[in-house]
């Protein structure tokens, strides 16, 4: 191979291995897993609720990415404000240039002139005034072999303000700060986003621990009816064997056993796939050390001491005041009236007012060019120019306005039509949004009446099942009755028992909806946003 292509080749090795690493420094960037080691007892990593919420907030992916989204207005709100850095801008010259001369008047038959110059210039737009100001300090030193100059070398020094309002249009002090207004309504309807996204977050990260609390306990219920239908065959087999049981009926025992298993197999897997979730919610797939531990869930579904009671009425006041969906649809309405008044103001002419003041010295040493050569007359400096300057014997003032006036602005009109459509339209989207609002606090709250009723109504269901297992199993043991009917009953007891945990679980969410509806999820789990974003 030429020593051409090995040079390609190793080029294009080096390319690619850059290419694979590129990824991995990326994922080194990335900020790993918090607060998993620090849950793990005894093998397992044990988690309440509010562990759960805690973990999501650190952890979750989904939530990370919000909090960039929101750190990208901050950071767009406080690029707008680069209008009103100020700048400081200097310069400095120095040059020298010998040249043949033409006439006597320019004082020598080679002139040569040597000079130099500096300027410094502070230049700012005032914040909410509009007003821009300049405040330039310039000198300089001219030395010349001419005998006509009078000064020589010469040291001259300026000092100038020019102040610039703009009084109406594009430049306008309203129109000024309207960048800054616009950007700040951005970021707070960025922040109501954000709110709005970390209440998903925790309503998904509560709905999958008590979704995982369920598949928990219905393994459970399923393994227990297992038990018994295990039990019920035994007897029957030692009666069977015994005598005292016909042939055929042990089947419908081995049936039952075998279906309770399949129920357990199902509920293992349910279980499995219910805590793989909330295991990826809470980060913990992201590490190595907690990926293949086991969940000890240490809340109940069913709840302890008074029902959640909440009224309707109160409920959608609350809702509406608190929402973060309302609230992000308020701030881009005010975004839009902020628009709309800029392109009304555009519709306007260009109209600013400019005004001056300047003062200016000179120094430096003073010849009499009647004499030859040139005598010096006095002698001074760059210090005299400035006393000069600051004596303000000699000074420039002035004053101008301007005005631009278009004989027809069809840019100006389409952005006031357009400025008029986004305000119609967040209007009509706030109407919606609230209507929403109130729909989904009426569901919530039906869903926790419906909640509380159920469970009510399914802890009687599952007390009488209970019973009637034990009547059945007595009479059974009596002989009053068929195996069928303990067996029916055995199911009847599973089944209660799971629509009691179901019904237990579904109250822990309503809950859980009605905070999120009326806008209370995040103080009633004590979360506050970082402005930070980190």
């Amino acid at each position: 191979m030429s020593h051409a292509g090995r040079r390609l080749l190793l080029t294009i090795a080096c390319l690619a291995g850059g290419g694979l690493a590129f990824p991995q420094s990326v994922t080194r960037d990335l900020r790993a897993p918090e607060g998993l080691e620090e849950r793990v007892v005894e093998g397992k990593l044990r988690l309440g609720v509010a562990d759960a919420i805690q973990l999501v907030l650190l952890n979750s992916t989904d939530v990370r990415l919000s909090y960039l989204d929101f750190d990208d207005a901050r950071y767009a709100s406080l690029g707008a404000r680069q209008v009103f850095d100020p700048l400081f801008v200097t310069a400095f010259n120095t040059q020298r240039g010998i040249s043949p001369t033409t006439s006597t008047l320019q004082g020598a038959e080679t002139l040569d002139a040597v000079g130099q110059d500096g300027r410094a210039t502070i230049a700012q737009r005032v914040p909410f005034l509009g007003t821009r100001y300049d405040f330039t300090f310039s000198g300089s030193r001219a030395d010349t072999n001419s005998r006509f100059s009078t000064f020589n070398p010469a040291y001259n020094s300026d000092l100038t303000l020019r102040l610039t309002q703009p009084l109406f249009g594009h430049q306008s002090s309203f129109a000024t700060r309207a960048v800054v207004l616009l950007a700040e309504h951005t970021v707070r309807e960025s922040r109501a986003t954000l709110e709005e996204r970390l209440t998903r977050a925790i309503v998904g990260s509560v709905n999958a621990y008590w979704d995982a609390v369920q598949a928990r306990e219905s393994l459970a219920v399923a393994r227990n009816s297992l038990e018994l239908a295990e039990a019920t065959y035994e007897r029957d087999k030692r009666g069977l064997e015994l005598g005292a049981l016909p042939p055929l009926d042990i089947h419908r025992s081995e049936s039952t056993v075998a279906t309770r298993r399949l129920e357990v197999i199902q509920s293992e897997y349910a279980r499995k796939r219910s805590e793989d979730r909330l295991r990826r919610l809470i980060g913990a797939d992201l590490d190595p050390q907690v990926a293949g531990l086991g969940l000890d869930l240490t809340e109940q579904a069913v709840p302890s001491g008074e029902l959640l009671a909440i009224d309707r009425a109160s409920a959608l006041d609350q809702a509406r005041s608190r929402r973060p969906e309302i609230e992000g649809l308020r701030h881009r309405l005010a975004a839009t009236e902020t628009g709309l008044r800029v392109a009304r103001g555009n519709m306007r002419p260009d109209v600013s007012v400019s005004a001056f003041y300047s003062t200016s010295g000179r120094g430096g040493n003073a010849l009499d060019p009647t004499s030859d050569p040139p005598t010096i007359l006095s002698r001074g400096g760059f210090g005299q120019s400035l006393d000069q300057l600051r004596s303000l014997d000699f000074e420039r003032y002035g004053l101008s306005v301007a005005v631009t006036l278009p004989l027809r602005n069809r840019g100006a009109e389409a952005d006031l039509g357009q400025a008029r459509v986004d305000r119609e339209r967040a209007l009509y989207l706030m109407r919606e949004q609230e209507q929403a609002v109130a729909l989904d606090v009426q569901s919530a709250v039906d869903d926790l009446e419906k909640a509380k009723q159920s469970l009510s109504v399914s802890r009687l269901a599952r007390d009488l099942a209970q019973k009637t297992l034990e009547a059945e199993q007595r009479k059974r043991e009596l002989g009053e009755n068929t195996l069928f009917f303990v067996l029916e009953a055995q199911a009847g007891l599973a089944s209660a028992e799971l629509s009691y945990l179901r019904a237990a679980v579904e109250y822990q969410q309503a809950v859980t909806g009605v905070a999120r509806a009326t806008g209370t999820l995040l103080e009633r789990h004590h979360v506050h946003i970082e402005e930070a974003g980190k």
